[in-house]
């Protein structure tokens, strides 16, 4: 055996023992199969493509793109009947997966069940954390209520201790996932949810808490087709499905499910629209009246994906003379081939400049009261419009505090101009910020500047501030740079067919547009099944803007040389500057430009 197959042989038992260990549960626990659809709407726990994925397993934020989904599901009786019942479900998420650092994600999700008995409703907050590229870990919160129509139960007394303290109840529910790809097409997944068995009984019988779910899964790709089993524990016991899917990169897929008893089956079926908008339909179908409520369920779900619409290309220009070919004579003999596919064709270059200077008028003893929040903080977030720190606003803003003009001419004429500029410019907002008991400072030189009514009231706001933590002068950096990419890496897959064994070497070059190669990947033996990049060259530089281009070449040993399909990709680099100047020139600093100006009153 060649060195190269060990790691196909890796892959093969690997996956063929988690899945005889799933297949050897199944049957001793057939019994126990519920099905829990009309608890909550979830996705497989190895779903890296699925929207509702991200409400099974929090850590898979950190696999997934940034995106909304909302989904409803509706109940019937019967395959292809019209008859329906009263039940209806439906659910909402938002997930962010590089929102703080480029490795920690959010997400928020909301779900509800409604019928004619109770409503039972879900909504909370999820994190995920990027330890590895292959690895990530995830926590969840939610709230769950439930609350009862009395008037459904017929004969109840009314002094039944059951509705004694009320007809609802709230509690919380704790839950923990990760996630790992240990191998290229390998996907495993373990967890839990309702770690802390949350009680929604209406009187606080133990009967009524919630049964902590363990769940576990497993995922196999292989070219275009990919295998799926997962077995979750709960009150009735355990339960398992399997499924088969055909997907494509583009977040389209076909998928068929089953659990191993054959009580539940399910199709579910995502296309991909176009730019970032999918659709996805599943339809779920219980084999026996002892598994579900109904008689099969229709699900409609809505995804709409961030950073996916890619650049327009630019306008190609016809060839000013006449194409010309020569035909080749056609060889019977199968010639080895080599497509290029990828995940991604379009990246945004995120960058972020803090550029500081310091007047030489100003007195050192001045600089040292500066807080971070006055010379800016780099981070992550691209806001448009930032604040200098936390505050909180205050709400009574009383007119009959009056401001002292206990204070030097240059700082009365400061304000003074700030009052005309207020005044001339519309649209101009002032944030006066004060800290403790420089508040009423604070309202007191806001009603000075409102006197004369020449400036709008909504244009002055007054601000709690926070706590302020001091800068060193001697480390601080006058200019600083934060470079984000997002996605933060793609993967290329060449998908070979007519490939002969003999391959001695292979290539696989990226082109700027000016034909220089930016970052190669080069190796010997069989052409790997992926390969994983984070958009940087040679020097692990993040690519500037443009279009490129890249293709894969490989040499045989008989030294014939063999070229791929060319595939290219949009660079968009978004850089915004941001310029802190500390300076005594209050006239000079209110000419410049501005969407809103910050007042702080320090003791």
């Amino acid at each position: 055996m060649r060195k190269a197959n060990y790691r196909w042989v890796i892959k093969a038992t690997v996956a063929s023992l988690c899945t005889w260990v799933v297949f050897t549960l199944a049957p001793v626990l057939q019994d126990a199969n519920v099905s829990l659809a009309q608890e909550l709407i979830l996705g497989p726990v190895t779903g890296i493509d699925d929207a509702k994925s991200l409400q099974a397993n929090p850590a898979l934020i950190s696999f997934q793109r940034p995106k909304i989904a909302f989904g409803a599901k509706a109940y019937h009786v019967g395959l292809g009947t019209e008859g329906g019942v009263p039940l209806r479900q439906g659910f909402f998420t938002a997930s962010a997966p590089y929102l703080f650092l480029g490795r920690i994600g959010m997400s928020g999700q909301v779900q509800y069940f409604d019928s004619p008995i109770f409503n039972r409703v879900m909504g909370g907050f999820s994190a995920s954390g990027e330890v590895t590229r292959w690895f990530s870990f995830g926590v969840s919160a939610s709230a769950l209520n439930i609350s009862y129509n009395r008037d459904e139960f017929v004969g109840v007394d009314p002094n039944n201790p059951v509705f004694a303290e009320g007809t609802g109840r709230t509690t919380m529910s704790l839950g923990a996932g990760a996630y790992l790809e240990p191998i290229p097409g390998l996907g495993l997944a373990f967890g839990g949810r309702h770690l802390n068995s949350p009680n929604l009984s209406l009187t606080g019988d133990s009967e009524g808490a919630e049964d902590p779910q363990i769940f576990g899964g497993i995922s196999y790709t292989f070219g275009p087709v990919r295998a799926r089993a997962e077995a979750h524990t709960g009150r009735h016991g355990v339960e398992s499905i399997f499924a088969v899917e055909a997907y494509s990169t583009a977040g389209s897929f076909f998928r068929l499910g089953a659990t191993p008893t054959g009580t539940l089956g399910q199709a579910e079926a995502q296309l991909h629209v176009g730019g970032p908008l999918s659709l996805n339909y599943s339809y779920e179908l219980p084999f026996s009246d002892l598994s579900g409520a109904t008689s099969g369920t229709h699900q409609f779900t809505v995804v709409f994906e961030f950073g996916r619409t890619p650049a327009l290309p630019d306008k190609v220009q016809a060839p000013s003379l006449p194409i010309t070919a020569e035909r080749e004579e056609i060889s019977a003999e199968l010639q080895p081939k080599v497509h290029l596919a990828a995940t991604d064709s379009y990246v945004q270059n995120l960058q972020q400049r803090i550029v500081r200077s310091f007047d030489e008028d100003v007195p050192e003893e001045a600089l040292r009261q500066l807080a971070e929040e006055d010379v800016g903080q780099i981070d992550s977030t691209f806001a448009q419009v930032r604040r200098p720190s936390a505050v909180s606003p205050v709400r009574d803003l009383p007119d009959t505090i009056e401001f002292a003009d206990l204070l030097s001419e240059d700082y009365l004429d400061a304000v003074g101009s700030l009052q005309a500029l207020l005044a001339s410019r519309e649209g101009q907002q002032l944030s006066i910020t004060g800290q403790d008991e420089e508040v009423i400072k604070a309202i007191g030189l806001r009603n000075w500047l409102l006197d004369g009514d020449e400036v709008p009231s909504d244009h002055i706001l007054v601000d709690q501030g926070g706590d302020r933590t001091p800068i060193d002068l001697d480390e601080l950096q006058m200019e600083e740079e934060l470079i984000m990419v997002l996605p933060r890496f793609t993967r290329l897959f060449p998908i070979a067919s007519y490939q002969r064994d003999a391959i001695a070497s292979w290539e696989l070059n990226v082109r700027d547009s000016q034909d220089q190669v930016v970052r190669q990947f080069a190796g010997t033996g069989t052409i790997p099944e992926e390969v994983h990049w984070e958009w940087d060259d040679e020097q692990g530089t993040p690519l500037d803007a443009g279009v490129y281009r890249y293709a894969l070449t490989w040499e045989d040993v008989d030294g014939n040389t063999h070229l791929s399909n060319e595939r290219s990709f949009y660079v968009r680099q978004v850089v915004r500057t941001i310029n802190i100047e500390v300076t005594r020139d209050a006239d000079r600093a209110l000419q410049e430009p501005a969407d809103i100006y910050d007042l702080r009153i320090d003791p």
